[in-house]
């Protein structure tokens, strides 16, 4: 039953580095901001500052990823 919690736990934090790293590149590519994946994924301060400050951009999709994100974060 653990390993079954521990793979659970390693595909939600796979999934939640991917998110965190498309993000990135979708935010450097459209608009010329940078973001730190690993660091969004280690640091709960960075990374709330970081999705509030996010959601002041409203932009559809990227509000769409960050829907994404904070559900994987809970």
């Amino acid at each position: 039953m653990f390993n079954f919690f521990n793979e659970s736990v390693n595909r939600e934090q796979a999934t939640l580095k991917r998110s965190f790293e498309a993000l990135s590149k979708e935010l450097d590519n459209h608009f010329d901001m940078q973001i730190s994946p690993s660091r969004m994924l280690s640091d709960a301060s960075y990374r709330g500052e970081t999705l509030y400050e996010l959601r002041t951009l409203e932009d559809e999709h990227i509000n769409q990823q960050l829907d994404t994100i904070t559900y994987l974060l809970n």
